[in-house]
């Protein structure tokens, strides 16, 4: 590959730029185009201002990006794409200020964090790695790691020399077998390249797994994590299995989700695997002064609604509010004194009304009918403290007169002048409410339920088969053999033996003993860390889309990729002019993964012979055209 000069050394390398670009002598294969670009290594790829790529097959393209080298000491592999981004080796990086130190992470967004908590402040604390003096924040963060700072040449040198050693097969790979060695070849660049491995190696101690965060401000801190839009988050504290959420059974389900394993609510395991949890939602900071001073503070929580989701079939799908709202009334059935209308119309606040009214299961009515025969001299009066209990007196004043009583039921009894007949209801557990009323008829009296009754609890009950309705002033309870239904002023619970549904001012939680819980709150819609199974083809900018979508889109990818290959083959096939003073045009073709190009090209070599410049044009399979132009100067 042609060298052309702006501060390189190497082989095989291409180095294109004004400034302090440097290249190790036993760096091969790599393209630093630029000022200021750092990197050791092959295969490299750094293009802009101040980038910094360490280890095998690392990419820095933009400015300031640094794409570290993974454990091992040969490979990095890592991406760095944007302004800023501090990349580990294996991981992405794309967008402003990114920071994807996590193992095979993945950061895309303004300031996206994927790795672990001292990632985390190492973003929140705008952590300068490239500030000058060299070593003074790092060292002052992690002094248990690097020493204290000093600021003296002896200190400096002792923290470079640490840097160093921890580094060493990164550094030995290269030929680069001391820090003289470093320090000698490239000049003033060896304390920016050992400082950003040092904070490299302070973030990625106790790394974690595969974490992903997409979107501005998020943050995914824990194996196998994914925080999904703006602001979204998950933490460690969110995945601690000793003493955060997870260190308690699910509710309903009685499942222990573990990493290891999920434990059943016997204990035993039921062959699912807590892989990570996905958050579409975090924490809310803002700006705030206080004493007068600019300060970022937590306020609040973002949350987000899943919008346009499917039904869900299997246990672990996620669930839409048409099908909580078919759980809420076919939970509950009709009869036995309850009344289900139905509300069908979405444009409504309610989704209908239950009603329980209780009849009198002995008269099918509330009306109790007393007949009797008597004189003026005659009185009906409640007995103290006995509700349902009334006392009629008859009084012999000046020649009274026998009479009978009759009720609803049996025959008329004789009541003696003078005697007192008492009349009970069989309750015990009584009301002070007035409940009751006396109606005179030309034939008796009758004693009628107020229309508005007023006691503790009323109990309406089958007797053998189970079923019974209880109504007191907190709740409404009915009870169906193995289906009961409680509803109060708080919440409505509807239990059909293993399967569990509560609605309270809080949302809509359904539960199955077979199935992780599935919740609707304020802050939107909870499936318990499970997949999301059956989504629709996402249509407007903001669905949700599944895989088979995702599928389309990177065969098609695929498919303009392999159409870009063959054309860079059939550019790579083109001829050129190799005699001094002549030109040539040619034409070539290329073909990779099934996809086809041509490429069209013109030359012309110098009277010296030493110049040579070349214009070349492509058409690939896909309707794509490219050209590109070069000027090799030989010496």
């Amino acid at each position: 590959m042609a060298l052309i000069p702006g501060g390189a050394n190497g082989d095989d390398n291409l180095v294109v730029g004004g400034n302090d670009n440097y290249r190790y002598a036993k760096t091969k294969n790599s393209v630093v185009i630029g000022n200021n670009n750092r990197a050791v290594g092959y295969f490299g790829t750094a293009v802009g201002e101040a980038n910094k790529v360490m280890g095998r097959n690392g990419v820095a393209i933009g400015a300031r990006n640094t794409a570290g080298n993974f454990r091992n000491p040969v490979f990095s592999n890592a991406v760095a794409i944007g302004w800023d981004n501090f990349v580990n080796g294996t991981s992405i990086g794309i967008g402003l200020k990114t920071v994807s130190t996590g193992d095979d992470a993945i950061a895309i967004g303004s300031q996206a964090v994927a790795g672990t908590d001292r990632a985390w402040d190492f973003f929140f604390n705008e952590i300068d790695y490239d500030q000058q003096p060299y070593y003074q924040q790092l060292q002052t963060q992690y002094p248990d790691l690097f020493g204290a700072y000093d600021g003296t040449e002896e200190g400096l040198n002792k923290v470079r020399q640490n840097i160093f050693d921890k580094y060493v097969g990164l550094f030995y790979t290269y030929g680069i077998n001391s820090l003289d060695d470093l320090a000698r070849d490239s000049a003033a660049s060896h304390d920016s390249i050992l400082t950003a491995l040092g904070w490299q190696y302070a973030l990625t101690r106790d790394n974690v797994s595969a974490p992903v965060a997409i979107g501005r401000w998020s943050k995914a801190l824990s194996d196998n994590s994914v925080a999904l839009g703006a602001y979204s988050a998950v933490t460690k504290d969110d995945m601690d299995e000793t003493t955060g959420t997870l260190s308690k059974p699910a509710l309903f389900s009685g499942i222990t989700l573990r990493q290891s394993g999920n434990l059943g609510s016997d204990g035993n395991a039921n062959g699912e695997y807590l892989t990570g949890a996905i958050s579409i939602g975090g924490p809310r900071y803002v700006d705030k002064l206080i004493n007068l001073r600019l300060e970022v503070v937590r306020e609040g929580n973002y949350v987000r609604q899943i919008k346009h989701l499917a039904d869900g079939t299997d246990e672990t799908d996620a669930v839409n509010l048409r099908q909580l709202r078919g759980v809420l009334f076919n939970g509950i059935k009709a009869g036995d004194g309850v009344t289900i209308t139905k509300q069908d119309d979405p444009t409504k606040p309610d989704y209908g009304t239950i009603t329980v009214a209780a009849a009198n299961t002995n008269t099918g009515n509330g009306t109790s009918t007393i007949q009797y025969e008597a004189g003026d001299n005659v009185s009906i009066k409640k007995k103290e403290g006995a509700d349902n209990t009334y006392v009629i007196s008859a009084t012999n004043n000046g020649g009274g007169t026998d009479f009978k009583v009759k009720g609803d039921i049996g025959e008329a009894a004789q009541v003696k002048s003078g005697d007192t007949l008492n009349i009970n209801g069989g309750a015990t557990g009584l009301s002070h409410n007035a409940n009751i009323g006396v109606e005179t008829e030309k034939d008796g009296l009758k004693l009628r339920l107020a229309k508005d009754i007023t006691t503790e609890s009323v109990t309406l009950s089958k007797g053998k088969n189970g079923k019974s309705t209880k109504m007191d002033s907190e709740s409404v309870t009915i009870n169906n053999g193995k289906q009961s239904t409680k509803v109060s002023a708080e919440s409505v619970n509807v239990n059909n033996g293993s399967q569990h549904t509560t609605v309270n001012a809080s949302g809509v939680t359904v539960n199955s003993n077979n199935q992780a819980p599935v919740s609707l709150t304020s802050r939107g819609l909870d499936n318990g860390g499970n997949r999301i199974s059956n989504v629709a083809d996402g249509v407007q900018p903001t669905d949700a889309v599944n895989v088979s979508q995702l599928n389309r889109v990177k065969k098609k990818m695929e498919k303009h990729s392999d159409a870009g290959t063959a054309a860079a083959i059939a550019v790579g096939n083109l001829p050129h002019a190799m005699h001094s003073g002549k030109s040539m045009i040619a034409i070539a073709g290329g073909s990779y993964g099934g996809e086809s190009a041509v490429a069209i090209g013109v030359s012309h070599t110098n009277e010296k012979g030493n110049v040579i410049l070349k214009l070349s044009g492509t058409s690939d399979s896909n309707g794509k055209y490219g050209v590109g132009a070069g000027v090799g100067y030989e010496f």
